[in-house]
């Protein structure tokens, strides 16, 4: 048995899976301390032994946080990525109209400053490379 709070998990964080088995996996949600009745079996193998060789891929790593939030003047992204491909940022008021989008390389994406000329209000900021993309709320004073 395996308790996880997310919807999704890495194989790497399940204990006790060794390489190159097969498993059978079930489903169940926990809704106020209480689970539902498991899905479906799904099989699936583990891959084998992990050695490092020329064409081992490194994990892929995107994560995106907002500072300062709430905000007065303007807001700045920190983003972490394992690749150096461009960024795009979509910013989103709350009923849904686009209000800025850029396209920043990602070794100066530290440097944007966003937000300054936004009225007081709630956004929605879409951080994205490639297929990694992060949504973070933001507030303007």
């Amino acid at each position: 048995q395996f308790d996880k709070p997310l919807r999704s998990f890495a194989l790497n964080t399940v204990p006790g899976l060794v390489a190159g088995e097969t498993y059978s996996v079930q489903v169940s949600i926990e809704i106020g301390g209480v689970f539902g009745p498991f899905g479906k079996v799904c099989t699936l193998t583990t891959p084998g032994s992990a050695r490092a060789t020329e064409t081992t891929k490194p994990a892929l790593v995107f994560s995106a946080i907002v500072s300062p939030n709430p905000f007065g003047e303007s807001f700045g992204l920190e983003v972490t990525a394992s690749t150096e491909e461009t960024i795009q940022v979509k910013v989103y008021d709350m009923l849904g109209k686009l209000v800025e989008s850029r396209e920043v390389d990602a070794t100066t994406i530290s440097e944007l400053q966003i937000g300054a000329t936004y009225p007081s209000g709630v956004y929605n900021v879409i951080v994205s490379q490639g297929d990694e993309v992060k949504t973070l709320r933001v507030i303007k004073r």
